[in-house]
């Protein structure tokens, strides 16, 4: 699923962080009531916390990110 990578730490720490930003949003849609948009973010910021969790255990960069099931199932049987 990717190559092995030196700096663990700052790949973890960008998706923790995109994640962070995205759930600020996905909150703030849900404020105002746009539940569809808030619902896309929140798949997001899912997506990205299993991608860190990739990349913090498996030592590994994603490539792509889009790849939601695939990364649940990568996790599952590598970690």
């Amino acid at each position: 699923m990717g190559e092995e990578i030196e700096d663990i730490d700052k790949i973890v720490l960008y998706w923790l962080d995109t994640s962070e930003k995205d759930y600020q949003t996905m909150k703030n849609l849900m404020n105002t009531g746009d539940y569809s948009w808030a619902m896309f973010l929140g798949h997001l910021v899912l997506e990205k916390l299993l991608l860190a969790h990739f990349v913090k255990n498996q030592k590994k960069a994603c490539t792509f990110y889009s790849r939601f099931a695939k990364t649940c199932y990568e996790c599952r049987n590598k970690t």
